[in-house]
């Protein structure tokens, strides 16, 4: 006949100590100097300027985000955008999207410190040199920027 086993399961408990953040940074910045980026440089090849185009601009930052999320895992990546009866290319450098991005990752070395200070906690990195401070074993990050790996690169430096 049937059966019916029981299983007990142990969850590791998890506390969470503190948290922060900075609202005025994030992943939507970044979005938005990419825009920014790509309107300057159709300017400058096109001659068209599509600053008053809300409906191209509303493109641009969807395509800005696709190559953000690219650029992630990728050192190269195009926005593309068709306005103004012509289709736009921007090609943008991991490094480019670093650089515009550099404001985010101070942010979330900053959080990171704030968060650790507020738990009165110490980084890994630093355990052996203070007695009896809690060690932080594991950082979550959330949002859309904590993909970049410039992002993930700060929060590292910083622990």
């Amino acid at each position: 006949g049937p059966r019916s086993t029981r299983l007990r399961r142990a969850v590791a408990r998890l506390s969470i100590a503190s948290t922060a953040s900075d609202e005025t940074r994030g992943a939507a910045q970044v979005d938005a100097a990419l825009v920014a980026l790509a309107l300057k440089d159709i300017r400058r090849r096109s001659r068209v300027d599509l600053s008053g185009n809300a409906r191209a601009k509303a493109r641009l930052g969807a395509a800005a985000e696709a190559c953000k999320r690219s650029l992630s895992g990728g050192t190269q990546a195009q926005i593309a955008v068709e306005a103004e009866g012509a289709d736009h290319f921007v090609t943008v450098s991991r490094a480019s999207l670093e650089d515009l991005a550099r404001p985010l990752c101070a942010a979330v070395r900053s959080v990171a410190r704030a968060a650790l200070r507020a738990a009165d906690a110490c980084s890994p990195g630093e355990a052996s040199a203070l007695e009896g401070a809690r060690c932080v074993r594991e950082v979550l990050l959330s949002g859309g920027g904590c993909r970049m790996p410039c992002v993930q690169a700060a929060l590292a430096a910083e622990l």
